[in-house]
């Protein structure tokens, strides 16, 4: 594998766990609405039937979303810049 190959199966990677993430939730939120016992306590109730917190799971995932963009940034910032030296 190459070093240009990473990046891609990285983000790759985060892409699947955070869609994996989401198909979670909604798969609590389903099994929240319709056991009301489990949906009438609060904890659960503001987090996944009232979607209270949501900002939580945004700044949660902001990491995994931001790091590989930013890294592909900085690659294509210092492949133009080796390209620009003669280094390579």
């Amino acid at each position: 594998m190459t070093s240009s190959e990473e990046p891609c199966i990285i983000g790759a990677s985060l892409y699947a766990a955070i869609k994996a993430m989401d198909q979670l939730k909604t798969e609590k939120k389903r099994i929240l609405e319709q056991d009301k016992y489990l949906g009438n306590i609060s904890t659960f109730k503001a987090r996944f039937v009232d979607n209270k917190h949501t900002w939580i799971h945004r700044w949660g995932i902001f990491p995994a979303l931001s790091i590989p963009v930013l890294f592909v940034i900085f690659w294509c910032i210092f492949l133009y810049l080796a390209t620009q030296t003669k280094l390579c």
